[in-house]
């Protein structure tokens, strides 16, 4: 993990941090305490057309605040600490998110694109999708992140 990762990683649980999505768990997988969630950017469009022909990318490990319960993860993002290359002119993010359980012999992966809107140091994350992701916004005024869907890749042990 890079250094700046770990440091916003290791943050007050109270940090004060917008919740950027929820991502619904399969019905049936109960997360074990091993159970890790691991939230990554892709490159924004302009950063993409600028690769050569050939030429790969890495996604960025973003510093998150993660909470398993009730068959959802809560994600809590620092927008404002996302590298301008992932971020889009309007300011979304494309997210890869992904729950890693081997203790449960359990994947899963889901992918969003939510915007980050950030009015006076005010930032909250709402639906890139949605209507009202033109209108500016403050924290205040967005009471509901958008939900994705975690799509289940149990592992079977006979791969191994």
């Amino acid at each position: 993990m890079d250094g700046e990762a770990e440091r916003v990683e290791t943050r007050d649980a109270e940090a004060d941090m917008p919740r950027a999505l929820n991502v619904d768990l399969p019905a049936g997988y109960e997360p074990s305490p091993e159970a890790e969630v691991v939230v990554e950017a892709w490159p924004n469009q302009e950063t993409e057309l600028a690769l050569e022909a050939g030429e790969g990318f890495t996604l960025h490990k973003v510093a998150a605040r993660t909470e398993v319960r009730d068959g959802l993860v809560s994600i809590w993002i620092d927008g404002a600490a996302i590298p301008s290359q992932f971020v889009g002119e309007s300011g979304t993010v494309d997210f890869r998110v992904q729950v890693i359980d081997l203790a449960a012999a359990f994947t899963g992966m889901a992918q969003v694109t939510v915007r980050y809107v950030d009015s006076g140091g005010d930032g909250s994350w709402i639906d890139a999708n949605s209507e009202e992701s033109t209108a500016p916004q403050s924290a205040r005024d967005v009471t509901e992140v958008p939900t994705v869907t975690l799509v289940d890749s149990t592992i079977d042990d006979t791969e191994f």
